[in-house]
């Protein structure tokens, strides 16, 4: 699987509040009407990705917004990565045990 355009998931202790910063979105979904927040489309993001098997001991609330790619990612950081093309690694082992099929465009968490 390669991966690009990966966004940095905040580390346990770090508040949604310090992430980003106020600007509006305007969605087209029917279920919701007026702007969604970044923020609020960068937690809708976090719990629309596929969780890796390796996430399983972070609790979905933990990750409550995403960071911009600063430098490295470090050891243990969590990353919200797109998957651009399909390589050797077709598959994606679920935090529930399942293996889920990857496709172009799928957003995935993992730990680096």
């Amino acid at each position: 699987m390669k991966t690009a355009s990966a966004q940095r998931v905040g580390s346990l202790d770090v508040h949604s509040s310090d992430i980003v910063a106020g600007a509006s979105i305007v969605t087209a979904s029917p279920q919701f009407h007026g702007t969604m927040t970044r923020k609020r489309h960068n937690r809708l993001r976090l719990r629309l990705a596929s969780w890796a098997f390796t996430t399983r001991r972070v609790p979905l609330e933990a990750a409550s917004g995403l960071l911009p790619p600063e430098g490295q990612p470090m050891v243990g950081d969590l990353v919200l990565a797109r998957v651009d093309v399909i390589g050797h690694h077709g598959a994606l082992h679920l935090v529930n045990g399942r293996r889920r099929q990857l496709f172009p465009g799928n957003e995935v968490v993992v730990v680096y």
